[in-house]
């Protein structure tokens, strides 16, 4: 049976293979939803090293220093404010962008979320429901 697609001069003429998985999700996605959702918080951030002693309550060394929230947005209706630290999210550590990227899936659309973020140098936890990215 088929395993994957290949693909050809997506990167520099390299080639590229893609999990039927991945493809079927893909189309599945469109199908249903005429175009791929993807989860949404409302934030804009910049990544930071959390100093020595600071780190997050899994022990976190990184995370993403919000610096703008949508009004309105999933973020700002959990109550998240420019300056926190957003280290994690039910459960699974957000160190960068891809971290975050990760966790915002089309599956994870109107799914409840636990924000864990550092305010002040202080672990705080804010419940979300995650939004479509418009």
């Amino acid at each position: 049976g088929v395993v994957g697609i290949t693909t050809a001069g997506l990167q520099r003429a390299a080639g590229l293979a893609l999990p039927l998985d991945a493809v079927v999700h893909v189309v599945e996605e469109i199908a249903v939803h005429g175009h791929m959702r993807r989860g949404y918080l409302g934030i804009s951030s910049m990544p930071v090293e959390l100093a020595s002693g600071q780190g997050g309550p899994g022990g976190e060394r990184a995370g993403l220093l919000v610096t703008s929230v949508v009004p309105d947005g999933p973020a700002a209706g959990a109550g998240v404010l420019v300056g926190d630290i957003l280290v994690g999210m039910s459960g699974v550590a957000i160190a960068d962008a891809a971290d975050l990227q990760s966790q915002l899936g089309p599956e994870r659309v109107g799914e409840a979320a636990v924000l864990q973020v550092l305010r002040g140098g202080a672990p705080l936890d804010l419940p979300a429901t995650l939004g479509e990215r418009p």
